[in-house]
């Protein structure tokens, strides 16, 4: 299965309060891409973008607190097939009832998305290089016709 569907991403992460701190880096297998859903997600690729990039809240061990940290990952390895999965659900408090502290909610939301996935800028740079020539090339014939 992971011959067809794995995915390797890489990840980075950050300290956004100091320059101290020494970025991490490290690697992780998947086997789909998450398409988060928000008010903003109007298009399939600004929703994958939202699960490449985010902040979170992590120890640091040079200011010896919790600090913000900038998370952000990038496929290293394509799959023969991409499959993406669309978030279309979340977790809405309601602390004002009685019987249960929230309510599973389905946004249902359009996203648009085209015949084909451009997902070159989802890449790091050591697969951008060697997607750049064969993607140009595509990219040459596609303008030509």
């Amino acid at each position: 299965i992971d011959a067809l569907f794995g995915i390797d991403l890489t990840t980075e992460m950050k300290c956004m309060e100091s320059e101290d701190e020494p970025v991490s880096k490290g690697t992780d297998k998947q086997r789909r891409l998450q398409c988060t859903i928000t008010s903003d997600v109007v298009t399939l690729d600004q929703g994958i973008k939202l699960g490449f990039e985010a902040e979170i809240e992590k120890n640091s061990s040079v200011l010896k607190r919790n600090a913000l940290f900038k998370q952000t990952r990038r496929i290293h390895r394509l799959p023969k097939y991409l499959a993406i999965q669309l978030n279309r659900f979340f977790w809405k408090r309601t602390p004002e009832s009685r019987d249960h502290q929230g309510v599973n909610c389905k946004i249902l939301k359009p996203v648009k998305f085209s015949q084909t996935l451009d997902v070159f800028n989802f890449c790091d740079e050591d697969l951008q290089n060697i997607l750049k020539g064969p993607r140009d090339k595509h990219l040459r014939e596609k303008m030509g016709r």
